[in-house]
């Protein structure tokens, strides 16, 4: 196992981590505490990345009461059912007129 800093796109990466598959094999838990630490894991084999562990993007979660929240319950009518417009006007419309 090393420890490699190399440049990826304009800035370099640190806390890579490098593995062997062949070493892999014989002790995974290695390889998992240090992804679940969240450090970027690379397998390689034969010199040549095969396999890339990364942390998991976390989604965020829209703030109860936000526009996001509620746009993301916002719920569609169907085609031909009636509009808010419409539907006002049925509840305060006098029947007896």
């Amino acid at each position: 196992m090393m420890t490699q800093t190399q440049p990826v796109g304009n800035r370099l990466a640190s806390g890579r981590r490098n593995f062997d598959a062949s070493k892999t094999i014989h002790s995974p838990s290695r390889v998992w505490s240090r992804a679940l630490s969240g450090d970027e894991v690379i397998i390689a084999r034969d010199g040549g990345p095969i396999v890339e562990i990364r942390p998991a993007a976390v989604s965020k979660v829209a703030e109860f009461g936000s526009h996001e929240w509620l746009f993301s319950r916002t719920v569609r009518p169907a085609p031909g059912s009636p509009t808010s417009v419409e539907l006002l006007n049925m509840v305060y419309d006098d029947p007896d007129t």
